[in-house]
């Protein structure tokens, strides 16, 4: 099994937490809240689609490095939400 780093994200609409892995770096399966984020991480996640598992919502990981927060994609207006 291979070996990554989590983020920790939280839907802006139900809480529900929202997990993405990364691959750079040293990877020794560390979790970091979104608003503590190594660079290199930042940088790996930056601009993927993730989508919450509660609500189904889509959302894209944006932000400067260091570091990132959750913003909702034009895909939530596609699919009809508010």
């Amino acid at each position: 099994m291979g070996m990554f780093d989590s983020v920790i994200f939280f839907c802006p609409y139900c809480n529900e937490e929202i997990t993405e892995q990364s691959k750079v770096g040293i990877c020794e399966l560390k979790e970091y809240h979104q608003a503590s984020v190594p660079a290199n991480i930042a940088l790996d996640l930056k601009d993927t689609t993730i989508s919450c598992p509660k609500c189904d919502i889509p959302f894209l990981i944006a932000g400067e490095v260091p570091r990132i927060s959750l913003r909702l994609t034009d895909k939530k207006q596609e699919n009809g939400y508010d």
